[in-house]
């Protein structure tokens, strides 16, 4: 009898796919009901997703510092983690548009999850790395007179090229003199703290960028579409319009009734751009059958292997494989 009965199960789930897949009223249906409004039950969902995000990260420990930058050694680099965040996205300034158009802010809480992350790891781990603040400043001051200057700086503040610090303190923040420091030049650095996710963990509503995307009505397949970030639809920080393009959704939700032979675009608004997304595998997750999705191999090309990328690269500055100019976004 157990045999019969999981035989069936699989069998009626086919038809009924088949039947969503080749009935008109079916899906036009269902099209209706993902329509995001006050009412919808997918707005519900929307607004308060039933499933908690993680991000992992691993560190590159720098066993060898003092003797690589004095140049006796090559590094030695320890991997650690991954140190394991769970995400909460909490929706908030939510404005309906009579353009079939919503606009909302997703405050990201992320919170230490010690059961998912490698067993000796603590936040308070200490970890040595490259100075990205010294460095960016000697980077930035290269062609100045102001390395003389800058070098008094780094004594007066006990500044190497690397420093040791906690993983909370590089992932979250902690208070770096030299952006004070750089104001007295002119510079215009809008934060007094460094973290690698600077603004990530903010309570500041001006700190959490502002999405405009489509609710699907009128055309139900352009559900989850942004249609501006920050009020643009086209940014500014890289050189072709093809490159600054704001498209496809922020990663929460995408249209429906995805096809196999799609590329689904994800804005990310860490690094200012969009990310092609290509089919990889079918997937079932608790019962329900899935498609993934991976970033195309072509995203972190250098300009050399892949000409396209090329509006992705700053002017005199060419970065490797796997890299992302960082210059721009800041």
């Amino acid at each position: 009898v157990t045999g019969v009965q999981t035989c069936a199960l699989p069998i009626s789930g086919l038809v009924g796919l088949a039947y969503l897949a080749f009935d008109p009223l079916v899906r036009s249906l269902i099209l209706k009901k993902m329509v995001l409004s006050t009412s919808s039950e997918n707005f519900k969902m929307w607004e308060d997703p039933p499933i908690s995000p993680h991000l992992k990260v691993f560190f590159f420990n720098l066993t060898n510092a003092r003797q690589v930058f004095d140049g006796l050694s090559k590094p030695q680099l320890q991997e650690i983690g991954p140190y394991t965040y769970s995400q909460q996205w909490i929706k908030q300034n939510i404005t309906w548009h009579d353009n079939g158009t919503i606009s909302y802010r997703t405050r990201k809480v992320f919170t230490y999850n010690s059961s998912l992350s490698c067993p000796s790891c603590l936040e308070a781990d200490l970890i040595t790395t490259l100075n990205v603040p010294a460095l960016s400043a000697y980077y930035k001051s290269r062609s100045t007179w102001v390395p003389s200057a800058l070098e008094g700086v780094m004594w007066y503040y006990g500044h190497k090229t690397y420093l040791t610090r906690t993983v909370k303190e590089l992932l979250w923040g902690y208070h770096e003199p030299l952006f004070a420091a750089a104001k007295l030049t002119g510079e215009q650095i809008p934060f007094s703290d460094f973290a690698l996710f600077q603004g990530k963990n903010s309570s500041k509503d001006e700190d959490i960028p502002l999405y405009t995307m489509y609710t699907g009505a009128g055309n139900p397949y352009n559900l989850a579409k942004i249609q501006s970030f920050n009020g643009v639809s086209e940014m500014s920080h890289w050189n072709d319009s093809e490159c600054d393009a704001v498209r496809g959704s922020d990663g929460a939700s995408f249209n429906p009734y995805i096809k196999k032979a799609e590329t689904l675009w994800f804005f990310n608004d860490q690094m200012c751009r969009a990310m092609p997304l290509t089919f990889d595998r079918e997937v079932v997750h608790k019962g329900l059958p899935g498609l993934r999705f991976q970033p195309r191999e072509d995203v972190f090309m250098s300009a050399k292997k892949f000409p396209k990328n090329s509006c992705y690269a700053q002017k005199d500055h060419e970065v490797g494989e796997g890299i992302l100019d960082r210059k721009s976004v800041v």
